[in-house]
């Protein structure tokens, strides 16, 4: 689906409608918005086997690149502060694509950008089914569903692979 402006104008008013219907109460709705957002920020907790996983990955056999729904400024200073950014050379932010995830539009977008690009030889890997897991899907691209805790699929969404450990991708690629 592609990004409306006012899914943005949302971002900063819902603290707003929140407080005025829940508490009748009358609030800088952007102001909060910010103050969250800036603490939100700071949650970057990294999954078990990251960094090994990411330092083992032969980048001169395979190109990483980040996709992800959200706000760009949030999530490049997460990936920047967890120390992520450094195994992708390119991030691609729905906020700045124009297209949320599972769109087509944002898969399409990202893989005109990408040198190279082959979907024969892609493999998207994420959490996410509605989001990743089905993007995959809409676009014929190979992928993999991290599910650590083994959550059992009850959706109509099929991944390639499933995963409980992310050092497991390196017996997928």
């Amino acid at each position: 689906m592609k990004v409306k402006n006012y899914e943005f104008l949302l971002f900063n008013n819902r603290f707003e409608i929140f407080f005025k219907k829940q508490f009748n109460k009358v609030v800088d709705g952007k102001a909060l918005a910010k103050q969250y957002q800036d603490h939100l920020t700071d949650g970057h907790e990294k999954i078990k086997g990251a960094d090994e996983l990411l330092a083992s990955i032969d980048k001169t056999k395979y190109q990483l690149s980040i996709i992800t729904n959200g706000i760009a400024d949030m999530q490049y200073k997460r990936l920047a502060e967890a120390k992520l950014d450094q195994y992708f050379p390119q991030v691609f932010v729905s906020e700045t694509t124009g297209y949320q995830k599972p769109a087509v539009g944002y898969f399409n977008y990202v893989f005109n950008r990408i040198d190279d690009f082959d979907p024969k030889k892609a493999l998207i890997i994420g959490d996410s089914l509605t989001s990743d897991i089905q993007g995959g899907n809409n676009v014929n691209v190979d992928t993999v569903w991290y599910n650590p805790g083994n959550t059992k699929n009850k959706t109509s969404v099929k991944a390639t692979y499933e995963i409980d450990d992310l050092l497991a991708i390196n017996r997928i690629i």
